[in-house]
């Protein structure tokens, strides 16, 4: 952002999906003003291809203003090559040694930033305060892309907030990096709630085949419920799991920390 917010350069604070020459997504931004941090915000950019920039009017919580915005615009263009050769030449003949520790220093920061942002996005779904654990969530991910979990929360979040689209894409990003049921179990959740049976039922399947096992929590889940509730699949897949459970017993799979809240 220019070198206005102090981020290391390796962190990314972009994420989102191109439609078109539209960028949808959130950007990390800093902040100053009372009770102003560090936050994510969602934004909607457009791409002009003459010259490679980005720009995007972005709405910041009401006191906070941020250095990295010319009033409420974010703007982003390529750096021209003098200026990468400048950056380089900052950094001296000793920093160019140092490139690799210094990256790995960062991961390893970024890593437990990325921890301590998940956790706190945690509570806040505990809380139910989805709003907040979306922020915390999409920090997490800014911070680590391999972060299936975190990936996963902002799923929940994004979900509980009524943003489905926006859900099902942080589930694909967790899907991406781990089989788990619970992501499954999720996006069939997600594809309930937008009429799309065929993908509902598609994805709970999947969710069982990779362990999901608890039967109760899936016969009572009203996202499920609302098409699936007097469906012959779907019955079906509860007594499998339910019969599995009497064969194996109670699974020992660790239940995932952003599995849906009650």
């Amino acid at each position: 952002l220019g070198g206005k917010c102090p981020f290391d350069v390796d962190r990314r604070i972009i994420e989102g999906q191109f439609e078109h020459n539209v960028l949808v997504g959130n950007v990390v931004l800093c902040q100053s003003g009372a009770s102003c941090a560090e936050r994510t915000y969602p934004f909607l950019a457009i791409f002009n291809s003459s010259d490679g920039s980005l720009s995007a009017d972005v709405k910041l919580d009401s006191g906070c203003t941020s250095p990295a915005l010319q009033g409420k615009r974010l703007f982003l263009r390529k750096a021209t090559e003098q200026e990468k050769q400048e950056a380089i030449a900052i950094e001296g003949p000793a920093g160019l040694a140092s490139t690799v520790a210094l990256k790995k220093n960062r991961v390893k920061q970024n890593t437990a930033l990325s921890d301590k942002a998940f956790q706190a996005g945690y509570r806040f779904l505990d809380k139910q305060a989805f709003a907040q654990a979306s922020s915390e969530f999409a920090k997490a991910v800014s911070l680590n892309q391999q972060s299936w979990e975190s990936y996963l929360g902002l799923g929940v979040a994004e979900f509980k907030l009524g943003h489905t689209r926006q859900a099902l894409d942080a589930y694909d990003r967790a899907k991406a990096i781990e089989r788990n049921p619970d992501i499954y179990y999720n996006i069939a959740c997600a594809y309930s709630r937008m009429g799309n049976r065929t993908e509902a039922l598609e994805n709970l399947k999947l969710a069982v085949e990779h362990g999901f096992s608890e039967a109760d929590y899936m016969a009572s889940d009203p996202d499920l419920g609302k098409i699936l509730a007097d469906d012959p699949q779907f019955k079906a897949l509860i007594a499998q799991v339910e019969a599995t459970k009497k064969r194996h017993g109670p699974s020992s799979r660790r239940r995932s920390r952003a599995l849906k809240p009650g």
